[in-house]
């Protein structure tokens, strides 16, 4: 529907479509290669100005949830509980996955961390590594494997 608003206010004007998007083609070609981004191009019909500004634009990935905070436990039983509480975390999310996970499915801990906790898992046979070797190294939780069974 634009383009035809276009060509028809470009007709008023007494011109022809085909060499005003000529004219525009030119000025962005222009345009590209110079250093400023800024390009001024006359023709006996027209003048046209292009200003080119280039925005690098990015997204940062945050995790889906916010880690538990360990701050109201009492710091004789912290290590005791953040164990358990990152063990039942670490299995909750991974139902919620539904799949195999590795690592980068918990951007939220670290890495060093997370493989501590599946370590605990894997002793307590709640979870398994993924039969082939894989790079991340990925896992399966037991019980998955349990139902699958049946």
């Amino acid at each position: 529907m634009e383009h035809k608003a276009f060509v028809k206010e470009v007709r008023e004007d007494g011109l022809d479509a085909c060499r005003v998007l000529l004219g525009f083609e030119r000025a962005y070609r222009k345009a590209r290669r110079s250093v400023k981004g800024v390009v001024q191009l006359e023709s006996p019909q027209q003048v046209i100005n292009l200003r080119q500004n280039n925005v690098f634009q990015y997204q940062v990935q945050k995790p889906k949830r916010e880690p538990y905070s360990l701050d109201c436990v009492k710091s004789e039983f912290r290590r005791t509980f953040s164990s358990i509480l990152f063990e039942a975390y670490v299995l909750n999310k991974a139902r919620e996955i539904n799949r195999e996970f590795s690592f980068r499915d918990f951007l939220e801990l670290k890495h060093d961390a997370f493989r501590r906790i599946v370590l605990r898992l894997k002793r307590k046979g709640r979870v398994i590594a993924h039969p082939e070797r894989t790079i991340p190294r990925f896992y399966i939780l037991a019980e998955r494997l349990e139902l699958e069974r049946k």
